[in-house]
């Protein structure tokens, strides 16, 4: 597998970094103070405003005393020397689980969550990621090996890298009263979270939330999972995986032939189970780690699934 930070663009990046570090927290302490006040990054507030910003960071980090802020969480600790294994697991659990469930994700935007909603949605992760060192540097991102349709993925040798799309947080599943089915839309970063926990205890994976990433006031979430090496199964591995799992496949009728299951004793539905979605290791084991997995509690989607689940 080829390595991050072999090539020459990305050693000119290392060597940036050291020489910006000091002043990549106050940057997110700007990209924070200007979504709060609904501009789009720092340079579209009035100069005033972003003084005023500036003199608080000082204040907050003890500049006037000397004191020299600790930098934001760039490059992992032993990132370079392939010792890095993602987050400590179990890391900030309680914080993240209470977060998400003071969370309210409003149903009445679709495919496209309006920016200024979202960062304020996201704006206490934020502040849990300054405060935990894990604001990552927005220039690791340039060294994604592959963008997709909800994240831009960055292999390491232990872990994956996942940063979702600026200002987004991936896909959930919810159902549309107008149209009576299910539908693919934007999450919220509490369902962003909510997809990582049940991932985690359906699949007994290992996917951790790593910290934020800002670029000119625009949010990404970062995720890692274990690194996998193998290739997609097919569409009949997948079906067998699930079933040995009992899970029971959904015949929407709308798109017969999509890969969508269900777990009647505990009501978790899987989506989106694309072969893609999964991988086969050289092992043999059929290994899932990019399914959109939901615990609905609308009685009308419970219903729903119920109806179109296979008996």
């Amino acid at each position: 597998m080829d390595r991050p930070f072999e090539s020459h663009k990305n050693i000119k990046i290392i060597e940036k970094h050291a020489i910006r570090n000091d002043a990549l927290g106050q940057s997110a302490w700007l990209a924070r103070c200007s979504i709060l006040a609904n501009y789009p990054n720092p340079e579209a507030a009035p100069e005033e405003k972003q003084l005023e910003w500036k003199r608080q960071w000082r204040q907050f980090n003890s500049y006037d005393t000397g004191t020299i802020p600790r930098p934001a969480y760039s490059f992992p600790e032993g990132f370079l020397d392939e010792t890095w294994g993602g987050a400590p697991k179990g890391e900030s659990e309680e914080f993240l689980r209470s977060w998400r469930t003071r969370q309210v994700c409003s149903a009445e935007f679709g495919e496209n969550i309006p920016r200024e909603r979202f960062r304020r949605a996201a704006i206490e992760l934020v502040d849990w990621a300054r405060k935990a060192d894990r604001l990552f540097d927005a220039e690791l991102r340039d060294l994604v090996g592959a963008r997709g349709q909800e994240s831009d993925v960055l292999l390491t040798p232990k872990r994956v890298l996942k940063f979702t799309k600026k200002d987004e947080a991936g896909k959930t599943i919810r159902f549309n009263k107008k149209h009576t089915c299910p539908e693919m839309v934007a999450a919220w970063p509490a369902e962003f979270m909510e997809r990582i926990e049940l991932s985690n205890a359906v699949f007994h994976d290992d996917v951790r939330l790593e910290g934020v990433s800002i670029r000119s006031g625009e949010i990404s979430l970062v995720s890692s999972q274990g690194t996998l090496r193998g290739s997609p199964p097919t569409r009949q591995e997948v079906a067998d995986f699930m079933r040995s799992g009992e899970f029971v496949r959904i015949r929407d009728p709308r798109m017969p032939e999509a890969l969508e299951f269900f777990h009647p004793n505990t009501g978790v539905a899987v989506f989106d189970a694309r072969p893609d979605n999964l991988i086969k290791t050289v092992d043999g084991y059929v290994v899932p780690f990019d399914l959109i997995v939901v615990k609905p509690e609308d009685p009308d989607f419970i219903h729903w699934l119920q109806k179109h689940s296979e008996s």
